[in-house]
């Protein structure tokens, strides 16, 4: 998730996933955006895509104060099941966050998370 070629893995899941993927993208694109308002993050979703049981994405905002209320939304029992979810914050600048997500959208799709470490997929 910490890829500098992050644009070209979320543009090869849009790929990988065809139609299926599109409509997933589509439902969990207003999951993750109501999620963000259910919160009042000063956050917007900026790169997302999804394959077939995989997505992938990114948040901006000026701060990460919102971050585990976010997650704790989005995992709340009337949203869309995200069964396994990796993300990490980074702070691109003075006034800027960046938060990259990746989970799954049905089973774990071979992605582990270890003793609270990132992802990965095997």
């Amino acid at each position: 998730m910490d890829s500098k070629d992050f644009d070209r893995e979320v543009a090869s899941l849009r790929v990988e996933g065809g139609a299926q993927g599109v409509e997933l993208e589509e439902a969990y694109r207003m999951e993750i955006e109501d999620a963000l308002r259910a919160v009042n993050a000063p956050a917007r979703l900026d790169r997302f895509g999804c394959a077939t049981n995989v997505c992938v994405g990114s948040i901006r905002a000026p701060d990460a104060d919102w971050v585990s209320r976010w997650s704790g939304e989005l995992h709340s029992p009337n949203r869309l099941p995200m069964p396994s979810m990796s993300t990490r914050v980074m702070k691109l600048d003075e006034d800027n966050y960046e938060v990259r997500m990746m989970f799954t959208t049905r089973g774990t799709a071979g992605f582990h998370v270890r003793f609270g470490q990132p992802g990965t997929r095997g």
